[in-house]
């Protein structure tokens, strides 16, 4: 996996390397529907998901940060889905009792 703090103009070059082990992109859009991502992030390749409460969620791999306080990595990304006030009390972002299995579907579906 590449290292967190590349720069911006270097991600983009390395992201395609990034992986989700245990991840299958085909069933990210069907886990963001079912615990309601749509509702508040746009998404690009997602039926509704057009929400405007949250950041846009599409080229997710090239952005530096999560929530703007995590290093943007697959791994960081699931922590951040299953439990995102751990790392950000004050966040929009509502705790949705996603699964491991279901966090790494929409992270590597995110991270494709």
């Amino acid at each position: 996996m590449p290292d967190p703090a590349l720069a911006h103009s270097e991600r983009k070059n390395v992201a395609p390397l990034w992986e989700v082990p245990g991840g299958n992109p085909q069933q990210g859009p069907a886990s963001i529907l079912r615990h309601g991502c749509f509702s508040c992030h746009m998404i690009t390749g997602v039926r509704r998901a057009k929400g405007r409460v949250g950041p846009k969620l599409y080229d997710i791999r090239e952005q530096m940060y999560i929530g703007g306080v995590l290093a943007n990595s697959p791994d960081n990304m699931i922590r951040w889905i299953r439990n995102p006030r751990r790392f950000s009390p004050e966040t929009a972002m509502p705790e949705l009792d996603v699964s491991d299995r279901d966090a790494r579907d929409i992270t590597a579906y995110l991270f494709r």
